[in-house]
Order: structure tokens, then C-alpha cells, then sequence
């Protein structure tokens, strides 16, 4: 049996009949999932002080400015964006298989 690890998001859903907009959609929540489960992750890590620079970073909204914090401030980030997005395609794939 193939490992979700191995298997793109579409094939594990069981969703590739549908109109490619429709896939897009759900490939677009799933993507903002894992980001907000990264971005909770990054700021559990921090000390208060970090945290509060990152709410300020966060709400500015520029995304060079994100990447420059992460990249002082958390580096392990690539590593959870890593284990998060397969810890997604894990629960997805037991949630899609208990459907079938």
C-alpha cells in the first residue's frame, strides 16, 4: 500500500474527477490550513517578547518582512512546514479512507 506521504493531496481526497476550479479550492484551504498551523506552531516557540514582534509582523501583512522574522527567528521552520504539511496529508488520508 502506497504511504499518503507519497501520494499528492488530489489522489488522497479522491477528488481528481472533479472540475479542476472545485480542486484548486480545496487545494487552496488545505494550503491555508498548514499555515496556520505553522504560523500557531512559530508563535507557541517564541518567548513573549518574539511574540508580540510577530503579531506586528503578521498584521502588517508583508510577506518579505514574515519570511525575514521566520528565517531569524525560527530555524526550524522549514523542517514544520515539512512535518505539517505531512501530518495533513495523514489525517486526510484516514479521514478519506474512512469514507470510502
Amino acid at each position: 500500500m502506497t504511504s499518503p506521504h507519497d501520494q499528492n493531496l488530489i489522489k488522497i481526497m479522491g477528488i481528481e474527477s472533479l472540475p479542476d476550479a472545485q480542486k484548486a479550492e480545496i487545494l487552496d484551504k488545505t494550503a491555508l490550513l498548514v499555515e496556520q498551523r505553522l504560523l500557531l506552531r512559530v508563535y507557541e516557540s517564541l518567548p513573549e517578547a518574539k511574540s508580540d514582534e510577530f503579531n506586528d509582523v503578521i498584521e502588517g501583512g508583508d510577506k518579505g518582512k514574515l519570511h525575514d522574522f521566520l528565517e531569524a527567528n525560527s530555524p526550524d521552520f522549514l523542517k514544520w512546514v515539512e512535518e505539517e504539511t505531512l501530518a495533513v496529508k495523514d489525517e486526510l488520508a484516514d479521514r478519506y479512507k474512512q469514507d470510502i
